[in-house]
């Protein structure tokens, strides 16, 4: 839909226009269910004691890439913005047209990429729950509950059992 906002007609100007007409005109039901989908967050961070030990590092970065799109899905349903995760790019451009983010965003989510996994995740972690903060205040017929625990989650590290 993006796409077709920014579009520059070669024929059929008219068209265009009623096309970006009615995608200009973001349903509430569809912001609605864009925060709900998007508003589902692994707590990564919570079981890196476990993980660390398990030489778990591509699927720790799988772990922060799949939250950080319902990051930005979550706040694209809250802005009113059009997102997917298919071939996304211009990452700073489309954070840029998102009045309600949590602050730096853009620096804070490029940071993943090149901080260690617990520093990582500890950044996403607070993307999460700053995120979740604005649904609550800007949405608060949207349940959070789910949302509100994936910040909380603090596992401890698995131990061998004692040999006896």
């Amino acid at each position: 839909m993006s796409g077709t906002l920014i579009s520059i007609p070669i024929t059929g100007a008219a068209r265009l226009e009623a096309w970006q007409k009615q995608i200009r005109a973001y349903p509430d039901t569809l912001r609605l269910a864009m925060v709900r989908h998007h508003l589902k967050f692994f707590a990564v961070w919570g079981v890196m004691p476990r993980l660390e030990v398990r030489d778990a590092h591509l699927w720790i970065r799988q772990s922060l890439l799949d939250t950080s799109f319902n990051v930005l899905g979550t706040l694209a349903g809250l802005n009113r913005e059009y997102f997917t995760t298919f071939q996304f790019k211009r990452t700073r451009a489309f954070i840029s047209k998102l009045t309600l983010s949590p602050p730096n965003l853009a620096d804070r989510l490029e940071s993943l990429w090149t901080l260690p996994s617990r520093p990582a995740t500890q950044t996403l972690r607070s993307l999460v729950a700053e995120t979740t903060d604005l649904v609550e205040r800007e949405l608060p017929e949207i349940d959070t509950t789910a949302a509100r625990k994936a910040p909380a989650r603090n596992d401890i590290a698995w131990q061998a059992a004692p040999v006896v």
